[in-house]
């Protein structure tokens, strides 16, 4: 397990990581920096795409529309990355 504790000025703000790697494959730095971190950071782009770029609406009329509109919030995610 891993444990990082830190106090803001909003508050406390604990954080855990529980794994099954031993400490010979994986420091506690590492592990929390490389992968919990990452992932975090995964996820945040993954929600990017519906709610800033509106991904998550097939509201339109015919079944053609909708991957069109899927794609073009994909080009516009893709840009915005670039």
């Amino acid at each position: 397990m891993v444990g990082k504790a830190e106090s803001l000025s909003e508050g406390e703000n604990p954080r855990f990581v529980v794994t099954h790697l031993s400490p010979r494959q994986a420091s506690a730095k590492r592990l929390y920096e490389k992968l919990y971190c990452a992932r975090g950071e995964r996820d945040n782009r993954i929600k990017e795409q519906p709610l800033d770029l509106f991904a998550d609406r097939t509201s339109a009329h015919t079944m053609r529309a909708n991957p069109l509109r899927l794609y073009f919030s994909s080009f516009a995610y893709v840009l915005m990355q670039v």
